[in-house]
């Protein structure tokens, strides 16, 4: 199964581009994934940070360029700050379950 998807994964991008650094450039993502998944690290935040990275970094410069530059823009509205606030807690609670999960494995 995880074959016949590399196979198809090597063709679809030597079928758009016809070159052979697109082909070793997929070998190395293909290994990285490897080594991530081989020492536990989740991809799941990798794929949706690759996908969503490029869409976020338009939106802000179209966000930079409607308020000429001043980013102020960025936490002016109670709507941004709420959602800033959440995201705050929810980063420390999750820092928060980190540690006391480590305490008591240490206890």
């Amino acid at each position: 199964m995880i074959r016949g998807i590399t196979v198809f994964c090597a063709l679809g991008v030597y079928a758009t581009s016809a070159a052979v650094t697109d082909l070793v450039i997929v070998l190395l993502i293909g290994v990285l994934g490897f080594a991530l998944r081989r020492y536990g690290f989740p991809l799941a935040p990798i794929m949706i940070g690759v996908v969503l990275g490029p869409l976020a970094e338009t939106s802000l410069r179209n966000a930079m360029m409607s308020s000429g530059g001043d980013a102020s823009i960025l936490v002016e509205s109670p709507i941004t700050l709420t959602l800033y606030g959440v995201l705050i807690l929810v980063l420390a609670y999750t820092v928060w379950r980190k540690v006391n999960s480590r305490a008591r494995q240490d206890v």
